[in-house]
């Protein structure tokens, strides 16, 4: 299976990846105002498809632990067609960098 069944919760976007579903399952869940994760290339397929070939409209992620995803392109349907890594802190897709403690030198 190529689709999960997504949520957007508190702490960002719960994938259900035990649970697979096929391309049909997943466009239902997508016009029933539900989320869905795939591959970034699966999601821009979906929303062109539930934008009947009229185009997609792509989105950043918007909350820490969230992902980019795609939308149809109307907004019609209000659902989300995730893809890729979670949005970590310090920018989309970015690792976040690593504290730095000032070099206070070392006794002997």
């Amino acid at each position: 299976m190529d689709y999960y069944p997504a949520q957007i919760i508190a702490k960002g976007v719960k994938i259900d990846r035990l649970h697979g579903i096929d391309k049909a399952q997943a466009i239902q869940r997508l016009k029933h105002g539900k989320d869905v994760y795939t591959t970034k290339s699966k999601a821009n397929t979906l929303a062109k498809e539930l934008s009947q070939g009229q185009g997609t409209w792509k989105d950043d992620a918007h909350v820490i632990g969230g992902y980019r995803h795609y939308h149809d392109v109307c907004h019609q349907h209000r659902s989300h067609i995730f893809f890729g890594d979670p949005h970590l802190p310090g920018g989309p897709d970015k690792e976040p960098e690593p504290t730095k403690i000032p070099n206070r030198g070392v006794r002997s």
